[in-house]
């Protein structure tokens, strides 16, 4: 996808921030920092100089470093969607089940499919061990 920063007359850094944040679904810099592995005082030094002092911290989750630099062009180095891996613990349920729905729209229909049955098959051994424990109790 295409992005172009929307976020007129903001400082480019404050237009990175703003984007990733409604991209990713994230309603704090607290959580695009722990996201991203940096602390929220080293975000809100980067927007107050106007700087990025490392993109490695940005290109590693897979965010374009010419997107970085010049806000035009893929904000995503590849097709997968860059999403947050085992930080979901940080993130509102909310947003946590909007990264779910960015990354399964990402997906072909042969894999969605596979997942759909997997959840089911998970449902009815849960739902079978449920009910032998309950037999066993009872």
């Amino acid at each position: 996808m295409i992005y172009k920063m929307s976020t007129k007359n903001l400082h480019p850094v404050f237009s990175v921030v703003s984007e990733l944040k409604n991209h990713f679904g994230f309603h704090e810099d607290k959580e695009l920092a722990d996201w991203l592995g940096v602390s929220n005082k080293t975000l809100s030094a980067w927007k107050a100089r106007g700087k990025i002092a490392d993109y490695n911290v940005f290109t590693k989750r897979g965010i374009s470093e010419d997107w970085l630099r010049t806000g035009r062009g893929e904000m995503l180095r590849s097709s997968l969607v860059a999403e947050p891996e085992t930080k979901y613990g940080f993130l509102h349920p909310d947003s946590q089940i909007q990264a779910v729905i960015k990354v399964m729209e990402a997906m072909d229909d042969d894999t969605k499919k596979d997942i759909r049955l997997s959840v089911e098959k998970e449902k009815l051994l849960r739902d079978l061990l449920k009910q032998r424990e309950d037999k066993e109790a009872g």
